[in-house]
């Protein structure tokens, strides 16, 4: 209704000349000023905006993740055909976490091989570092 407001302008102007013709009258210009809507339309107006939002967002965000796919699946293929550049990655990320506070980073190059024998191999060398400290205390 709002957006087609000129077309219902010509409509109705073209009807009142209808009527008016016979009489000699010509009516130059109709314009709607305002147009009051019953609240339902209003509710259901609003609710179709909405949904149009929505449907939009989702749009733009799945097109993101397919973006974000896209980069991600060329970036496994130039790890995978150079090692060396993967490597500097996990070396970055590394670094990344490591300006974090309280964080503790186990890597594979500890020589464990499961996340229960990186803590326990942990515990082994910071237990071996306090009795050596004792030791050397007394």
């Amino acid at each position: 209704v709002l957006t087609k407001r000129d077309e219902i302008n010509k409509r109705i102007q073209s009807i009142i000349d209808e009527v008016t013709e016979p009489w000699g009258i010509k009516v130059s210009m109709v314009t709607l000023k305002a147009v009051e809507l019953p609240e339902g339309m209003i509710r259901a107006m609003a609710h179709q905006a909405e949904a149009e939002r929505i449907r939009r967002a989702r749009i733009i965000e799945a097109e993101a993740e397919r973006t974000a796919a896209k980069i991600l699946s060329e970036a496994a293929l130039t790890y995978e055909a150079h090692p060396i550049a993967l490597r500097l990655r996990e070396l970055q990320t590394y670094v990344d976490i490591a300006k974090e506070k309280n964080v503790i980073v186990i890597t594979e190059s500890l020589g464990a091989r499961t996340a229960t024998e990186a803590i326990a191999t942990a515990f082994a060398a910071q237990k071996a570092s306090a009795s050596v400290s004792q030791e050397t205390a007394k």
